[in-house]
């Protein structure tokens, strides 16, 4: 085998030594990454760049696409859009900040007794328990200051969904049905 021969089977497995480290790093954008390889979310980057800033005099409804359903949510039904799993992102846009009040209003409804845990932008804002029989209807106070003007970022802890039974394999905890940033 002479060294050239070597060299050159030397510069091959180089190169695809190369390919193997930049799949296993790619050098993508974090929306990118999460859509496309992790497949943890359910907004395509694109999807997310055309959302619409929210109209603080405005209710948004389960469908409404200004409101992007980020991550851990279920596709709408005719009356909710469920969470599913223990962890719910919700990403929407704040044109100016200074045109809102501070509140962010949600009702729905509540499969069995849930723990629910609320952050805006990686602060808690609520924590507390919602039972079915009493549905789900939170108006929580914010300090308007943990808005942006940009992409924000509506967090739901959930630890107690859970699947409910039979063919349905979500673990549910929450139902939405409207939601308003105001």
């Amino acid at each position: 085998m002479t060294y050239a021969y070597r060299f050159i089977i030397f510069l091959i497995a180089a190169f695809y030594l190369f390919m193997f480290y930049l799949l296993l790093h790619p050098n993508v954008s974090d929306p990118y990454y999460r859509y496309y390889i992790a497949k943890d979310v359910s907004i395509s980057p694109k999807q997310l760049e055309q959302i619409e800033a929210v109209d603080p005099d405005k209710y948004y409804d389960h469908r409404n696409s200004d409101i992007g359903y980020y991550r851990g949510w279920s596709n709408p039904e005719s009356e909710y859009r469920w969470n599913d799993g223990k962890h719910a992102e919700i990403k929407f846009i704040v044109g100016e900040k200074n045109k809102f009040d501070g509140e962010i209003y949600i009702r729905g409804i509540v499969f069995d007794r849930q723990r629910i845990s609320v952050y805006l932008n990686n602060n808690e804002i609520y924590s507390g328990e919602a039972f079915e029989r009493d549905g789900l209807e939170l108006s929580i106070r914010i300090d308007k200051e943990l808005l942006v003007d940009g992409l924000n970022t509506l967090a739901f802890d959930l630890p107690d969904a859970r699947r409910p039974g039979g063919p349905d394999q979500r673990e549910l905890a929450i139902g939405l049905k409207e939601i308003a940033i105001r």
